[in-house]
């Protein structure tokens, strides 16, 4: 009998086992409802920097018709600190533009942490904890547990369906008597369950894989975007890799001919230990590794920055004089300058003082991401989230890179308007803002990333079936 005659066999057998179309079914429906869900959030995202690009637009446009008005009428009066035609006006009353991070071509497939980190960031010149506000509200205990995406889809629920159809292959047929008929077969025990156990792969990582794709591009994926058909072959390669882990190890524990409830209590057991208890250990081992700076102490730490740097800011400084610089005795022109200066001096100050705190959560960061890197091989499950995440363009590696964006944006946008905030000529220059420009990483080298995990995937899978193999060559077994 050759392989094809045994494929064809096995195939009339596996289109009458209700259990693996149920699970084919179950898994394509999941995957449909996690990929609406991933779409529903991008869409969120989308409109969201749609609607903050113009309201930024709008702003500039307002400040431009009004400081025409008022160079029409001289006369009349507008407060310094409103004034489209001052720069410390124009920054206060009027600057409303936003650095935004657009979602990357597979952003649907896997959220992440993209719901949690800042995708759009408002550009201001003032101490840099002003830069990272949040303006969006949500329930915490659904940030805590994530959303139903595909990546969840694939990290939780698949390798229970490949669990759920291959668990049993040989114990099933031992146990209904069966097993004597086959082995009456021409035909090596450990041929026929490998075969089996791969047209078994076939249905489910092909069906869950088809599902992916056909979902999206019904709704309107562009092949031809930087790097996005390439990326979605990786994507597509790792799920089947990941999925063909659990049916490596179903053949394998198929392979030590135990009882049908003994292979669902170890592979379940697997599974609990894989997908959960293991990354949930590292993660707790990784926060008391590297812990995050506190909060609380950053927060007084800017207090006591601003209170030190406020007290070196002289008399201009003074809490009347804040609100009110043009009831100070003097010249009008002359106190708003000399306020507007020394809040310049002021803010610079407390940036200074800022920086180690911020370094502080910078260095935290960068060593919990190369900790990650390591830590990644300690389960496939791991292994699949951390390069789905990078893929999909929702990786914390891709959101630091953003914000150091977002703060270079910030640096030259400050250098720009610095000089007008106490210069006595209008300012102008609202076609001459700095814009903001994010640059992702090469998709080749993102590539190049996520095969080191494919290759990690697929050498476990063939140690695996290698030693399933050799497990079913045993004579005893023939």
């Amino acid at each position: 009998m050759t392989i094809l005659d045994l494929g064809a066999l096995e195939w009339r057998r596996i289109r009458r086992d209700a259990v693996l179309w149920a699970a084919l079914l179950f898994g394509v429906l999941a995957l449909g409802f996690g990929l609406s869900n991933g779409l529903a959030w991008r869409k969120f995202q989308e409109r969201a920097i749609e609607r903050a690009g113009s309201i930024g637009a709008a702003r500039i446009a307002e400040a431009k018709t009004k400081a025409a008005e008022l160079n029409a009428n001289p006369a009349e009066e507008v407060d310094f600190w409103i004034d489209p035609r001052s720069g410390i006006g124009f920054e206060g009353a009027y600057l409303r533009l936003h650095d935004c991070l657009a979602p990357a071509p597979l952003a649907a497939l896997a959220v992440g942490q993209s719901d949690l980190l800042p995708y759009c960031v408002r550009v201001a010149v003032g101490p840099w904890p002003a830069f990272l506000p949040s303006y969006e509200w949500e329930n915490p205990l659904r940030l805590l547990l994530g959303r139903f995406d595909c990546a969840y889809v694939i990290i939780y629920l698949l390798p229970l369906l490949a669990l759920l159809a291959s668990f049993n292959l040989l114990s099933r047929e031992r146990e209904q008597g069966t097993l004597p008929l086959l082995l009456s077969c021409p035909v090596p025990l450990r041929l026929w369950l490998g075969v089996g156990s791969l047209l078994r792969a076939a249905i489910i990582l092909g069906g869950a894989a088809a599902a992916v794709v056909v979902g999206l591009f019904l709704a309107g994926f562009d092949p031809g975007a930087s790097g996005a058909a390439l990326h979605l072959g990786l994507w597509l390669a790792l799920v089947v890799a990941y999925g063909g882990f659990w049916f490596a190890l179903a053949f394998l524990v198929n392979a030590c001919r135990l009882r049908s409830e003994t292979n669902a209590l170890i592979l379940v057991s697997a599974w609990l230990a894989l997908v959960i208890i293991v990354p949930a250990g590292l993660n707790l081992a990784l926060k008391q590794l590297y812990p995050a700076p506190s909060r609380v102490e950053f927060l007084d730490s800017l207090r006591r920055a601003t209170a030190e740097s406020e007290q070196r800011g002289g008399a201009l400084l003074q809490k009347y004089l804040q609100d009110h610089p043009d009831l100070a005795p003097g010249d009008k022109a002359e106190n708003q300058n000399g306020f507007v200066t020394t809040l310049l001096a002021v803010n610079a100050e407390t940036s200074r003082l800022l920086e180690p705190e911020k370094q502080r959560f910078r260095e935290q960061n960068e060593r919990q991401l190369a900790a990650i890197e390591w830590l990644r091989f300690a389960s496939p499950a791991l292994l699949f989230q951390h390069e789905a995440n990078a893929l999909s363009g929702n990786d914390q590696a891709r959101r630091l890179r953003y914000l150091d964006s977002v703060e270079g944006h910030r640096n030259a946008v400050k250098s720009f308007l610095d000089p007008h905030f106490a210069s006595d000529e209008h300012f102008d220059g609202y076609d001459d803002i700095p814009a903001f420009a994010y640059q992702d990483i090469p998709a080749t080298k993102l590539a190049r990333h996520a095969a080191v995990g494919l290759l990690q995937l697929a050498a476990l899978d063939i140690a695996l079936c290698a030693a399933g193999w050799v497990l079913l060559s045993r004579p005893e077994l023939d």
